[in-house]
């Protein structure tokens, strides 16, 4: 009977084992053993807390200090098999000889390597001797050759000792010094009021500054407008900077800007590491000469005409033109006569022997209007039509009427026409007649019914190959235009047309007679 309850108790023991429900080492309090600390004496702390087993093994106590940050681990280890009983536990740490100051302290509760929980707290430690050290630094970086000053700020003391890198560098109250090879160094002042001492230290840091060996424009004289380019060379820097007359200009070792400002320029070339170097160099922008006044007369021309630039400048000495890039001529004005249609670009370059300016304009010129009336021709049969053509949007003849056709006589005539681009265009007939004009007429010519009503025929008297038609009314306006092939009686439908007198007009083998028809 008793085998068997203790059986049972060791396995609830090895359940709760198996489960860690007590596995744990906690932190619940940490004092300082012999307090007030001081830097005269080991600093000591006083933990307490709870196991969660009675079998757990304590394993030491680690310090870790990092400058005024302490970690305490306090460590046990345990078996497989946890005897589920909490346990209380004290630990007595101890921290070492620790420097005057405030120290925040984590204390962590460790089983088997794993924290369990944390307490933070924080101790002071007094300097036990009355010499109370002090200095500041003028900087924490430092260019080789740069000045280091140590302002000594101690209280208490009767002496003092300087050092670098625990190499005794002076006794005097402050210590001046000069930056030397690249590093780190720690300064020490050792402070002492006759009885006791005391120190604290201080880590500067020295660097090779970037050296610049040239700054090189791509000109010393550039014109207003024109690109420039700043190149720097230099040894150790990892940045450029650039200003212009003290304002920021651009960065890179390479820099391009536009010239801006007539005058004397001063560019500076900044570089930087944990230090810097500077170099200067002036560049002077001149005023390019300029224009007053650029225009052409007409930028739309036809064939033939000519155009006409005027310009005035400002500090030029010398004026060139150009057509489609070709130079052309020179001097403040031009007169050109294009000899083919199409777009022409003029250029004028003016220059004081240094700087340039250009002003372009583009002029377009268009072809001529082609407008024929014929050869000269002798009627026989009376007045003839004349057509300048369709598509114009003007006409012009001799006689200042505006239409498209005219009725001619006998005499020189002539017509002007003028299309969308305004360009125009002249020609002339000579119209000679034959002495019996009737007689040629009604032989060669039979009109039936005249005056007519409706439609009217034409009887020529043979056949012939093409036969061109035209009727103009007594206004000289076209009012019909056709054509028939191998015909000798020809049928005009003139039903649709306004009552009054018409032009019938034929064209045979080169040969024109006019008919007179009415219609009513």
């Amino acid at each position: 009977m008793h085998k068997s309850i203790l059986q049972l108790s060791f396995l609830i023991i090895g359940l709760f084992a198996s489960n860690n429900v007590l596995s744990f080492v906690q932190v619940n309090s940490v004092t300082e053993n012999n307090p007030p600390f001081n830097d005269c004496s080991n600093a000591y702390l006083n933990v307490s807390g709870d196991l969660g087993g009675a079998n757990y093994a304590f394993a030491g106590a680690t310090v870790i200090t990092v400058g005024f940050n302490i970690t305490v681990n306090i460590e046990y280890t345990v078996g497989g098999i946890t005897l589920p009983v909490i346990m209380a536990f004290t630990q007595v740490v101890d921290l070492g000889f620790l420097p005057a100051g405030v120290y925040n302290i984590t204390t962590n509760g460790v089983l088997n390597g794993a924290v369990g929980n944390s307490v933070m707290t924080a101790s002071t430690v007094t300097s036990c001797c009355n010499a109370n050290p002090a200095f500041a630094s003028n900087g924490m970086n430092f260019c080789v050759g740069e000045s280091v000053i140590l302002t000594n700020s101690s209280t208490g003391t009767t002496s003092q000792i300087w050092y670098q890198n625990n190499v005794a560098v002076g006794t005097s109250f402050d210590l001046s010094t000069t930056a030397g090879t690249p590093g780190s160094y720690v300064y020490k002042l050792v402070v002492t009021n006759g009885i006791c001492d005391d120190s604290t230290e201080y880590t500067i840091n020295v660097f090779d500054p970037p050296v610049i060996t040239s700054v090189m424009p791509s000109s010393q004289a550039v014109c207003i407008g024109e690109s420039i380019t700043f190149t720097g060379s230099a040894t150790g820097a990892f940045s450029y900077v650039w200003y212009k007359d003290n304002v920021f200009a651009g960065s890179g070792n390479s820099f391009t800007t536009t010239a801006s400002g007539v005058g004397m320029h001063t560019y500076m070339l900044i570089t930087l590491s944990a230090c810097a170097d500077t170099m200067e160099t002036t560049v002077e922008f001149l005023a390019p000469p300029t224009f007053s006044s650029f225009s052409v007369v007409d930028d739309s021309l036809c064939l033939g005409e000519t155009a006409s630039f005027t310009s005035a400048t400002l500090g030029a000495t010398s004026e060139t033109w150009y057509e489609n890039g070709t130079m052309i001529g020179s001097g403040s004005n031009l007169d050109v006569t294009p000899v083919t249609t199409g777009s022409y670009s003029y250029n004028l370059t003016v220059t004081d022997g240094v700087c340039t300016d250009s002003m372009v304009q583009l002029v377009q010129i268009f072809d001529l209007p082609m407008v024929y009336l014929g050869a000269d021709t002798n009627s026989c049969s009376g007045p003839i039509i004349l057509d300048a053509g369709a598509g114009f949007v003007s006409y012009e003849w001799q006689d200042l009427s505006v239409n498209q056709t005219l009725v001619a006589d006998s005499g020189t005539y002539y017509v002007t026409v003028a299309d969308l681009n305004g360009c125009e265009a002249i020609d002339s007939i000579e119209v000679t007649t034959c002495a019996s004009t009737n007689e040629f007429n009604s032989d060669w010519i039979k009109v039936s019914p005249n005056p007519t009503s409706s439609s009217v025929t034409f009887d020529l008297g043979k056949v012939f190959l093409i036969i061109d038609i035209q009727i103009v009314n007594i206004n000289g306006e076209l009012v019909l235009n056709t054509q028939y092939n191998n015909e000798n009686l020809i049928q005009l439908d003139m039903s649709n047309l306004s009552d009054g007198s018409y032009f019938i007009q034929f064209e045979i083998d080169g040969m024109a007679s006019v008919v007179k028809v009415i219609k009513r």
